[in-house]
């Protein structure tokens, strides 16, 4: 028997362990749903090579955030599915004397597998899928619409079993997306973002992996990168860093 026979049939014992596990406990429900609202600081920059109006494209903004995460599990809970909307429905306060703005609306869908490769009560889950981007202008000039392409997103999960403690979680993620450009997807054009997110339980404490599944306070900050070239304009080209911090509920 080849080594490669072999690894294939250890992990499908490994695999078969890990979902007859996760299957043995009962659990209340399927999906987990999430909303959060929060503030986000932008710093946005418009480069035009031709025209000498670089300063009057550079805008800062403290923006009034809303977000909502939706998770559907799969065969024997280890295959996720998942659903993400994340809109700025007001910019709280801008540097733009003349009052530009600009509101931010994301949305992705995405697949993945919680991983049984990490010793408990680590879980390691692995997703991909894909975004989109647009923003909604106070002016004609000033702005972004449809940006799409495929999304990576890593997430390690942590959840506490000390004995007696009310019990608790933390997730540490990164997204990479390859934005959609003229002649395919370039690693340039691109949109990046890591961040954090801590779930308290408040319908009684957490027990991996059942975890995801209980009622929870979650508290998060991420911070995005977001660099595009329109090829097709005259070389304009745009980047936007974005830091947020969250708060809200899981059920």
């Amino acid at each position: 028997m080849g080594w490669g026979a072999r690894i294939l049939i250890f992990l499908t014992l490994f695999w078969g362990a890990w979902t007859a596990e996760v299957s043995a406990a009962p659990i209340p429900k399927r999906y987990r749903l999430g909303f959060q609202t929060g503030l986000a600081y932008q710093i946005y920059n418009e480069i035009h090579p031709l025209q000498n109006t670089r300063g009057a494209r550079d805008l800062r903004q403290t923006l009034l955030t809303l977000q909502f995460d939706y998770f559907y599990y799969l065969f024997s809970d280890v295959v996720i599915v998942g659903f993400r909307g994340f809109y700025t429905p007001m910019a709280l306060a801008t540097n733009s004397t003349a009052g530009k703005s600009l509101s931010l609306m994301n949305a992705a869908a995405q697949l993945g597998l919680e991983l049984p490769i990490l010793p408990r009560p680590w879980i390691l889950c692995l997703m991909a899928g894909g975004f989109y981007n647009t923003t909604f202008s106070s002016s004609a000039y000033l702005g972004y619409q449809n940006i799409t392409g495929p999304e990576f997103y890593p997430t390690l999960r942590w959840v506490s079993e000390a004995s007696g403690s009310a019990g608790f979680s933390a997730d540490l993620y990164y997204k990479f997306s390859p934005v959609m450009s003229v002649g395919g997807f370039t690693v340039a054009n691109r949109v990046w973002s890591a961040g954090a997110n801590l779930r308290i339980p408040v319908s009684g404490r957490f027990k991996y992996p059942e975890y995801a599944f209980q009622r929870a306070l979650v508290v998060g900050v991420e911070y995005s990168d977001l660099y595009y070239d329109f090829q097709l304009i005259r070389n304009v080209r745009m980047s936007s860093q974005l830091l947020k911090l969250t708060a809200g509920v899981e059920f």
